[in-house]
């Protein structure tokens, strides 16, 4: 039986809600590190720290990437590699690497996407420098938007249709 997935272990306190708009697509800069100060759990707080210093990304985009990868994280705890497709920036990748190691079970990450965004280098940088442990456990790959990746009992799906209108599934 498949797991059904859960909602999200976060939801800003009442307090950070009033601050600041959690849609906002501004990005974060390091200004809004204290708006964090009372954020739980412990390791959202702290990526918000990270990627407040990168100063690269949406808070938008941040409250996003934490709810489905917790979410992912709950329904495929045992997973020790994950493979984030239309990657962007990476956040989500970067999101389930550090939910797996914070409960001591390692895992690590590929990020595919026709093309990377500049603000990719940033974020890793900014992560890596917070989690050195990190270094080396998330890769990324520009692939030709026609490659697929096949393997025996697995489907991936690549919706890379955001930039290049190609949409591939094979089994």
């Amino acid at each position: 039986m498949a797991k059904t997935l859960t909602k999200p272990r976060l939801l800003p306190p009442r307090a950070t809600r009033a601050t600041h708009n959690i849609g906002s697509k501004s990005k974060l800069r390091p200004r809004d590190i204290p708006s964090f100060a009372a954020a739980q759990p412990p390791l959202f707080r702290e990526v918000a720290c990270a990627v407040c210093t990168a100063s690269v990304l949406p808070r938008k985009e941040l409250y996003e990437a934490w709810a489905v990868a917790t979410r992912v994280d709950d329904a495929f705890p045992g997973y020790t590699r994950v493979a984030d497709l239309a990657a962007g920036h990476g956040l989500l990748a970067w999101l389930l690497l550090l939910l797996a190691w914070e409960r001591g079970a390692p895992r690590t990450a590929v990020c595919v996407d026709v093309r990377m965004p500049a603000s990719h280098e940033t974020l890793s940088a900014a992560l890596v420098a917070r989690w050195p442990r990190l270094d080396g456990a998330l890769h990324h790959i520009e692939p030709s938007p026609r490659a697929a990746v096949v393997t025996q009992r697995r489907i991936w799906h690549g919706a890379l249709a955001r930039d290049t209108g190609f949409v591939r599934t094979q089994a």
